[in-house]
């Protein structure tokens, strides 16, 4: 039987949601990635870049320079979220450019999509199809329904 899913407080990190990501996995949150989204991964790591995406999504950003002066209070913001040296690297990367943070809420639905169809390939081994799907509905959070829907979609 799995564990089942804390469920998340509002406005909870999507790191929580997504702390150890297997190489699978990450190519499809790759695949599924805005351009920009795609950029600030490979500039900060994927760890910093959902924490990023769930701390500031859908703001249009210029990085700030440093600790001191202008901008003081964003870059202590987001270097108390994703470390200094990853908003220098931003900073240095984008320059004064304003970048959109996107939520990659659909990159992120696959990759919990992925996460449930494997899920169900693994419990099938030793249990029914409707044990599995039960079992998975309560992990997850979701209505045993909703996982059908999930586990019966063609493959994209």
């Amino acid at each position: 039987m799995i564990k089942p899913a804390r469920k998340a407080k509002k406005g909870a990190s999507l790191l929580a949601c997504y702390k150890v990501l297997k190489p699978e996995e990450v190519a499809v949150f790759n695949a599924r990635l805005t351009p920009v989204a795609r950029e600030i991964v490979g500039i900060v790591g994927i760890q910093k870049a959902l924490i990023l995406f769930s701390e500031f999504k859908g703001q249009s950003i210029i990085f700030p320079k440093d600790a001191h002066g202008n901008g003081a209070k964003k870059f202590k913001a987001m270097a108390d979220h994703i470390g200094n040296d990853a908003v220098i690297a931003l900073r240095k990367h984008y320059d004064y450019a304003k970048v959109y943070i996107p939520s990659c809420s659909y990159a992120l639905r696959a990759v919990n999509h992925y996460k449930i169809i494997s899920t169900y390939d693994e419990l099938t081994k030793t249990i029914s199809g409707n044990m599995a799907v039960r079992q998975i509905g309560k992990a997850f959070n979701l209505a045993e329904r909703s996982v059908e829907q999930i586990l019966n979609r063609p493959a994209t």
